[in-house]
C-alpha cells in the first residue's frame, strides 16, 4: 500500500467503511482473510512504529493514521482494549525455580 492508497483508506474508514471488508480487499498480509485481526498483543510485541501508533489510541472504536514500518503501511482500529495481569505467583514459582536451578547446572 503506497502513501496515497493509505490515505485514502483512512478517508473511507473516516467515512463509514467497514475495516475488515476494507482490510480483506486491501491488505497483502498474512491477515488479510480475516479482516487483519491481530487478536491482543502487548508491549514489546509489535514493531516500535506500529506498537507507538496501538498504543497511542485511547477510544474503543478510534482508527489510527496511516503508520509505515519496514512491513508497509497499516491502519489500526482499536476494536477492544483489556488489562493484562501477570500471573498469580503460586502459579509460576514452580516453574521460576526450575529455570533457576537450570541455570545452576
Amino acid at each position: 500500500m503506497a502513501t496515497e492508497e493509505a490515505n485514502a483508506t483512512k478517508a473511507q474508514l473516516d467515512g463509514g467503511a467497514d475495516f475488515a471488508s476494507l482490510a480483506k480487499g486491501k491488505s497483502i498480509g498474512l491477515g488479510a482473510a480475516n479482516g487483519d485481526d491481530l487478536s491482543f498483543f502487548g508491549k514489546g510485541m509489535m514493531v516500535a512504529p506500529f506498537e507507538a501508533e496501538a498504543y497511542g489510541l485511547t477510544d474503543i472504536g478510534q482508527v489510527s493514521d496511516p503508520v509505515q514500518n519496514q512491513f508497509g503501511w497499516h491502519i489500526i482500529w482499536l476494536e477492544e482494549k483489556r488489562q493484562s495481569t501477570p500471573p498469580e505467583f503460586e502459579k509460576v514459582a514452580l516453574s521460576t525455580a526450575a529455570a533457576v536451578a537450570d541455570d545452576r547446572v
